[in-house]
């Protein structure tokens, strides 16, 4: 094998060879992952700003379901409401 010869064999230059190895394989993938988990602390909500809103969800689908009954009867058939959290 004749791999020493310049002719045949170019050698790569250390950004090409970093991304080859499996080293920098395993550092690139871990960089995309470090990327990723600080965006989704960023973008996560609070306990305080979840319970909040689920809350919220709740009193609005109970005011909704009182409204229906509230209603007289001949309003002309069912309603149906379905909440969804």
């Amino acid at each position: 094998m004749d791999l020493t010869n310049s002719s045949t064999y170019k050698k790569q230059s250390m950004t090409s060879e970093f991304t080859h190895s499996c080293l920098g394989r395993i550092i690139i993938l871990a960089v995309i992952i470090l990327i990723l988990v600080v965006i989704a602390m960023f973008t996560v909500p609070s306990d305080g700003k979840m319970r909040w809103q689920m809350e919220d969800n709740v009193r609005e689908c109970i005011q909704d379901h009182d409204s229906i009954h509230r209603h007289h009867p001949d309003t002309g058939g069912h309603r149906h409401v379905y909440c969804t959290f």
